[in-house]
This record gives structure tokens, sequence and C-alpha cells, in this order.
């Protein structure tokens, strides 16, 4: 969840008049206060924008398919909000198209879906990491 930016609104459709309740804007705003760069979309790694996908990489879960339980059904491709499985003999995970909502972790009535986890969560929490 984001923290919220003074003077960004958001508008609601169809919802007629909006009371506000509580402090106004101007009395809660700590002067001086700076929008983080994280919140302005950047990662805050300024110049070294290059590692952010490293660790994203390495702390992230990653789902994978446990062929032997994999029933072929096709529940985990119809799930996925990007199309990033395919069907052949079992399931296929493109893991560059993945987005991580691991909704074929969710939704395989197989549990032939597993999260695997990233090489640097693996490194820090004291687990043996073996080169792919």
């Amino acid at each position: 969840m984001r923290p919220l930016i003074p003077n960004t609104f958001f508008i609601l459709d169809g919802c007629g008049d909006v009371e506000t309740l509580g402090a106004g804007i101007e009395d809660i705003r700590v002067p001086g206060f700076r929008v983080p760069g994280t919140v302005r979309g950047g990662t805050g790694f300024g110049s070294m924008a290059w590692v952010a996908p490293v660790f994203r990489r390495g702390f992230n879960k990653s789902p994978r398919v446990v062929e032997e339980k994999c029933a072929s059904c096709g529940v985990c491709m119809r799930a996925c909000p990007v199309g990033a499985i395919s069907m052949e003999d079992c399931a296929f995970i493109d893991n560059r198209m993945c987005i991580r909502y691991y909704c074929c972790h969710e939704m395989c009535p197989e549990n032939a879906i597993k999260l695997g986890e990233g090489t640097l969560y693996r490194f820090f929490k004291g687990q043996k990491v073996r080169a792919r």
C-alpha cells in the first residue's frame, strides 16, 4: 500500500456527494515532507537501477511445476492473467512472462505447482544454494 500523497485525489463516478470526516489536509501536512523516490515509481537504487531486478528475482518466489503431479488439466493455464503458462505433456511456466500473482499455484487442483524460493532468499535464510 502506498502512502497518501498530498494533492492526489481519486474520483469515484456515481458516488454523489462525499463528506470528508476528521482533520483537513492542511492540519496534518508535515512541513518539509518529501515523497520518497520509491513512491514515484523508482527503485530506490538511483544510478544503480540495474541492481533492482537482481534483488527482485533473488528474493521473489517463482512458481515451478511438479511434473509427476501435473494432470495437464489446464486449470493453471486458464487462471494465469498474462498467459505465461502453456500446456504440452504438462504445464510449462515462462518465468520471463510470469508476473508472480501465483494464481496457478492457488488454482491447481493437483497441488502440482510449488513456489520455489529465490537464490538470495535461500542464501540469507541459511539454506544450501546450488548453481543452476
